[in-house]
């Protein structure tokens, strides 16, 4: 287990910038992406009561003379408090997608990216809990 100055520079080295929190979006990418990951992830987002009433489906403008456009992703807005909610809720999901090569892209309204990259689907549970704690913390950073 890493102590609580080692979570905070874990955080820091993933996640250098943090993310601003009044919206972010979550993508999902990778080799074996799908549409209907993201709707997983959605379905896996709204199962957690703090969550339900945070989370939407982001479909883009479709292109001129295109039939649609496909989801891509989704808009997240949550207060402070949730953060560990969500922070976990996203590795629970992503390692439950153990046979897949799937990352999940976090960005805020300011084009600041964070990675979940698949390697955490390996990780042992106290490293997973770590890492969870790392994320929700670069989210709280500014």
């Amino acid at each position: 287990m890493l102590t609580a100055q080692g979570r905070a520079d874990l955080a820091e080295r993933l996640y250098p910038s943090g993310l601003r929190l009044e919206e972010i979006k979550v993508t999902v990418v990778g080799d074996d992406s799908h549409p209907r990951d993201l709707v997983s992830l959605h379905r896996w987002l709204h199962s957690d009561p703090r969550l339900v009433e945070t989370v939407r489906i982001s479909v883009p403008q479709p292109e001129p003379e295109s039939m649609g456009a496909v989801a891509n992703s989704l808009l997240v807005r949550f207060p402070p408090s949730n953060i560990t909610s969500f922070s976990t809720s996203l590795i629970t999901w992503l390692r439950s997608r153990s046979n897949k090569d799937i990352r999940l892209l976090l960005t805020d309204l300011s084009g600041v990216t964070l990675e979940v990259p698949s390697q955490v689907i390996k990780l042992p549970e106290d490293a997973v809990a770590d890492f969870s704690t790392a994320l929700s913390n670069a989210l709280r950073h500014r």
